[in-house]
């Protein structure tokens, strides 16, 4: 599985975190580059905001100076915090007390080449950009299906799958496979790509 380096000075942060990263399968380590097997493809980081004192330039040149994928976990995810994370590259940004199933989905997203942003986050950054998006109006699918561009407005609404699958009556599984094929047709990796991409072109 995979080797987790701990960014922040917090005792009692990296020892509740080593033991959900453990659970889950992973290693978790203090940062250090000389451990065997950091720089692989299965070697992330996870920065405990409240505990990481550098700040957000500090962390963006430690971030291009060893480029793994890296996890933010605040206890109050913010839009605000989001913006600057997303900007020194940050991949994987949730609420510390998450719960293991979604830590464990941010890992697999962020070791993939995706993402995962707190799903609060995610629909108030969707919000936002919508607004400087409001005077454009595209009436096209963008080359998706009929399902498909239905399945991305939801999206685009900030609707997670598991409602999506509801309000169609089809199954979570039938909604991931269209989100797929949208992502390959519209050329965007992830989900808040999607619905910037959905939210540019159309009325949602």
């Amino acid at each position: 599985m995979g080797q987790a380096f701990f960014l922040g000075d917090s005792e009692i942060s990296y020892k509740s975190l080593n033991g959900k990263v453990a659970a889950l399968g992973h290693t978790m380590y203090r940062f250090d580059p000389e451990i065997e097997g950091f720089g692989s493809e299965k070697s992330f980081f996870i920065i405990d905001l409240a505990s990481f004192s550098l700040g957000y330039e500090a962390l963006g040149a430690l971030l291009r100076e060893y480029p793994l994928s890296a996890i933010a976990l605040s206890p109050v995810p913010r839009f605000d915090q989001a913006v600057h994370l997303l900007k020194v590259g940050v991949k994987g940004y949730l609420n510390t007390h998450t719960a293991p199933v979604n830590l464990n989905q941010a890992i697999h997203s962020v070791l993939s080449g995706g993402m995962w942003f707190d799903p609060g986050v995610v629909q108030e950054m969707i919000a936002h950009l919508a607004v400087t998006e409001s005077g454009r109006t595209v009436h096209t699918n963008l080359g998706l299906s009929e399902r498909e561009m239905q399945i991305a407005r939801y999206v685009a609404q900030g609707i997670s799958n598991k409602e999506i699958a509801s309000i169609l009556d089809i199954t979570e599984r039938t909604v991931k496979s269209h989100l797929l094929a949208c992502y390959q047709k519209l050329e965007v990796h992830n989900r808040v790509a999607l619905a910037l991409r959905i939210k540019r072109m159309t009325d949602v």
